[in-house]
C-alpha cells in the first residue's frame, strides 16, 4: 500500500462536522453487508474506515452492490488513509461482482511471502533454474496496490498478499492470494479477477487456504491456477509454509 496517491480521492470533511472446505476457527470474523443505494462515496468511505479502525484482526468483511466508479474511488482512498494503513489491511474492489472487500490478515500471512522468496530466490538459484542476473530482475513484493488494469477492467482495485513481478510492468506475473478469514469461494473470485482482468500480464495465481487448529496444527491446501488450464495441481501438506511461526 505504498504506491503514490492519485489526484482523485474522497474529500475529507471538517472533523468537527463528522457525524470452504477448511473450517474457520472461533476467532475468525467475517461480515458481509449491502451498501445503501443512496450512500455517497464519502459515506461509504467513513463507514468502512470506522469498521477497519474498530476491528482487531484477523477479519474479513465486505460491501456488495457498489458501483464501479464508487468502489474504485473508495478503495484507493482507503489505501491512502493513514489510520487504515496502520491496520495493515488488504483492500480489493471487484467491478464484476460489485464487491468491495477488506481483509485483515494474521501475522502468519508473512510466512507465505517468506516461503515464496525461498522458493523463487533461493531454490531456483541452487538448482540452476535461474541465474543471478535473471533473479536480479524478479521482485517479490508484499501487499501493494494494483489499479492499472486495461479496459474494460480499469475499475479493478487489487492488493495481493504476495506479487511476483518484473520492474516496469503494470501487473504481477504471479499473484498470491492467502485465505484465513477469507473463504475458498472468495479466493476463487480473486483468481478470476486476476486471470480475466490481468490478461495477458498475469500468468498464474497461487491460492493458499489455511486454518490454525488445536495445538497450533496448520491445515489447508495450495493450488496453482493458470489461464485456460483446468484441474490445477493441489498441494495438501502446507505446514512447511508456516514453520517460521509454529
Amino acid at each position: 500500500m505504498s504506491s503514490p496517491p492519485r489526484s482523485s480521492s474522497i474529500k475529507r470533511p471538517d472533523p468537527r462536522n463528522a457525524h470452504s472446505p477448511v473450517p474457520s476457527g472461533p476467532l475468525l470474523r467475517s461480515r458481509a453487508s449491502k451498501s445503501s443505494p443512496s450512500a455517497t462515496p464519502q459515506q461509504l468511505f467513513y463507514s468502512l474506515k470506522k469498521e477497519i479502525v474498530a476491528t482487531n484482526g484477523p477479519a474479513y468483511f465486505e460491501r456488495d452492490g457498489i458501483a464501479p466508479e464508487t468502489g474504485h474511488l473508495v478503495a484507493r482512498s482507503l489505501c491512502e488513509d493513514g489510520d487504515v494503513e496502520r491496520k495493515s489491511v488488504t483492500i480489493s474492489y471487484n467491478p464484476i461482482s460489485l464487491v468491495l472487500s477488506i481483509k485483515m490478515p494474521t501475522v502468519a500471512h508473512e510466512a507465505v511471502q517468506e516461503w515464496v522468496i525461498s522458493e523463487v530466490k533461493v531454490k531456483t538459484l541452487l538448482t540452476g533454474f535461474f541465474s543471478v542476473g535473471e533473479l536480479d530482475s524478479i521482485f517479490i513484493l508484499g501487499p501493494r496496490r494494483y489499479d492499472s488494469f486495461p479496459p474494460p477492467w480499469n475499475n479493478i482495485y487489487k492488493e495481493p498478499d504476495v506479487a511476483i513481478t518484473f520492474a516496469g510492468v503494470p501487473l504481477p506475473m504471479i499473484a498470491v492470494e492467502v485465505g484465513y478469514t477469507e473463504s475458498w469461494p472468495k479466493l476463487l473470485r480473486d483468481r478470476d479477477l486476476w486471470i480475466i482482468g490481468g490478461a495477458p500480464h498475469v500468468n498464474a495465481v497461487l491460492l493458499v487456504k489455511w486454518n490454525l487448529r488445536k495445538n497450533n496444527h496448520v491445515a489447508g491446501y495450495l493450488e496453482l491456477h493458470r489461464p485456460g488450464v483446468a484441474n490445477p495441481p493441489r498441494l495438501v501438506s502446507i505446514k512447511k509454509l508456516f514453520e517460521l511461526f509454529w
